[in-house]
């Protein structure tokens, strides 16, 4: 248990996502990052919040996700792109667009869709999830549909009761909120995956209370770390190093901070892979808060 300031931090999900060759490693982890984005605070009426978060691998960069978040009282909205970049451009080049909308009642915060769209190896796919307002059931449409030779299928029965990854990371923020500890499971679903999200606390001597600078535009202060792990069930890939490791729950671990008074974001992101770490830097000049 613990706490961080007067308000807890916002956290963001991880779908299971394919690690088939060398090359690929680094697009994987880039789109894992891009869901792992978000801030969270006690925003007034028409907050725009613009940000970019850096991808390296040791002390190349491999990627960058750009986010911008409008809040209001009663919902909030998302769109982010992300995009390979360096040695990753030339052996695996990806380009990623995602949009998300949601509203809040009674502090609990509900999913109304989310569009995704990537390019990668010259392939366009492209997934819309909407939530039924009235029961909650789910209508998805994709382009094209699920190749099943390389995918796992997809179950129904767990894709309705699901939320997507932005509306899932909010809720574990609530869940932060009220009980001071990061432990919480999430159903997502992001209109071509299915995973259980988990966040975990991590044990004293793995979780760091302040990061210091590795980078000029890096953030250097106080932080609270979460790890978290996510277990694949459906479309991910039929053949993945991947999914055949045990992950650890501190495998993935996200740092938090509060970068102005109520207002928290994920300063940086460890991700441990078999060919070493991924990791995901705000630049922090990138930052712009916007109150209408």
């Amino acid at each position: 248990m613990f706490y961080f300031g007067s308000s807890p931090f916002t956290l963001a999900p991880i779908l299971n996502v394919p690690i088939l060759k060398v090359g690929s490693i680094r697009f994987a982890c880039l789109f894992v990052v891009a869901g792992l984005l978000a801030p969270f605070g006690a925003f007034a009426t028409g907050t725009q919040i613009d940000l970019r978060h850096e991808v390296q691998w040791g002390n190349v960069n491999v990627g960058e996700v750009e986010t911008s978040w409008l809040f209001d009282q009663t919902t909030f909205e998302m769109v982010g792109k992300s995009r390979t970049v360096g040695i990753s451009e030339k052996l695996r080049k990806y380009r990623g667009n995602s949009t998300a909308k949601g509203h809040i009642h009674d502090n609990r915060h509900m999913p109304v869709q989310i569009d995704i769209n990537g390019i990668y190896k010259g392939m366009e796919r492209n997934a819309t999830a909407i939530w039924n307002p009235k029961n909650g059931r789910i209508r998805t449409v994709r382009t094209p549909s699920l190749n099943l030779k390389k995918v796992h299928p997809l179950d129904d029965k767990v894709i309705q009761g699901s939320i997507d990854p932005y509306t899932a990371m909010l809720r574990a923020l609530h869940t932060i909120k009220q009980t001071g500890s990061c432990n919480s499971s999430h159903n997502i679903y992001d209109g071509l995956r299915t995973a259980e999200l988990t966040l975990h606390d991590l044990e004293d001597d793995l979780r760091p209370n302040f990061l210091t600078a590795d980078r000029p535009d890096a953030y250097d202060g106080a932080v609270i770390a979460c790890g978290l792990t996510s277990k694949p069930t459906g479309g991910h890939q039929l053949k993945s190093r991947w999914n055949k490791k045990k992950r650890n729950i501190d495998d993935t671990i996200i740092f938090i901070a509060e970068i102005e008074p109520d207002i928290f974001l994920p300063v940086r992101i460890e991700i441990k892979t078999f060919l070493g770490t991924i990791t995901t830097r705000l630049v922090m000049t990138s930052l712009s808060i916007k109150n209408s």
